[in-house]
């Protein structure tokens, strides 16, 4: 597989909800990434581009990180959940801080699972990315009396954004992404987009040498995922075995004009968070989330790896 990044650029802010209208994250899961390239996909070309994304998907031709942080040129991966050598007699107010850290430099990866890394001012440097803040928009009804209401928002440094990683096979099919990838630009991405959040511009970059070589460690002990994913049944049992890891459930509400009369809420599904590690790796699958609809729900669950050690 050939890798690429693409780095995102907010120029207003940008809202990723979690439980409620107030959440204000930095980072996109790659469900919710692909979600939205499903979107473009049918606008650009209805069912038979949509098809296209998801059998290019299914088959591991094309794969998505998470949409991860970066400050200026140093990318960010997730503090891996296989826990990093630290002193047992160490300083506790190190050992705190390293529990606070979710992020960690690609550059320092290794030094953070050596227990090398200073948390502390990691974790100075990372305030730089944005601000999370609060907007108060207004809602009308009709004839009813305006209610005003707050959505949280994340605005990013100048600078700074989130990046996507993307694994392809073939430059033409990186091509089709990179068309849906422009369109989305445009559309949005995440919440409240019809109030101007969410739009973006970027650049493609090459992928840093040391996160390459990650990507490409074939005899890591451990691997750690870039993306949210989920092993199908038959990968679970060997998927689990000396694993670390920590579940996400992923709801909400299918945004779709053909699949229901009201609007219908996806079935649950629960995932591996991105950071999750394994001693081996898995393919994971596209999986149909759709209760009762008019067609198909797919929900993103392909892993993306890189070796740590």
């Amino acid at each position: 597989m050939k890798y690429v990044i693409y780095k995102l650029y907010f120029s207003t802010g940008i809202h990723i909800g979690v439980d409620s209208l107030t959440d204000g994250e930095y980072a996109i899961n790659s469900d919710t990434i692909f979600s939205a390239l499903c979107h473009e996909a049918l606008k650009a070309g209805g069912t038979e581009s949509l098809e296209k994304l998801v059998t290019l998907t299914k088959n591991s031709l094309i794969l998505l990180s998470d949409g991860l942080p970066f400050i200026k040129d140093e990318l960010y991966v997730p503090k891996p959940l296989k826990p990093a050598i630290i002193e047992e007699e160490g300083n506790s107010v190190q050992k705190k801080a390293f529990k606070k850290l979710k992020y960690i430099p690609v550059s320092k990866i290794h030094t953070y699972m050596q227990g090398k890394l200073n948390p502390e001012y990691e974790e100075e440097i990372f305030k730089n990315l944005g601000i999370y803040t609060l907007r108060t928009q207004v809602r009308v009804k009709g004839s009813e009396e305006a209610q005003p209401y707050s959505v949280g928002l994340y605005k990013f440094s100048e600078g700074n954004g989130i990046y996507i990683c993307i694994a392809y096979s073939k430059d033409e099919d990186l091509h089709f992404i990179d068309k849906l990838i422009y369109s989305l630009s445009y559309t949005g991405i995440g919440g409240k987009r019809s109030a101007g959040l969410g739009k973006f511009t970027y650049e493609v970059k090459e992928v840093p040498k040391k996160l390459l070589k990650c990507l490409n460690d074939e005899s890591a002990q451990t691997y750690m995922t870039l993306s949210i994913c989920l092993p199908d049944k038959e990968e679970m049992e060997d998927a689990i075995e000396g694993a670390y890891y920590l579940l996400n459930k992923r709801s909400g509400f299918v945004s779709s004009l053909t699949y229901a009369e009201g609007n219908l809420k996806k079935r649950d599904f629960y995932a591996f968070k991105s950071g999750s590690c394994f001693k081996q790796k898995f393919n994971g699958n596209i999986y149909d989330v759709s209760y009762k609809g008019n067609h198909p729900v797919y929900r993103y669950a392909k892993p993306m790896f890189m070796g740590v050690k």
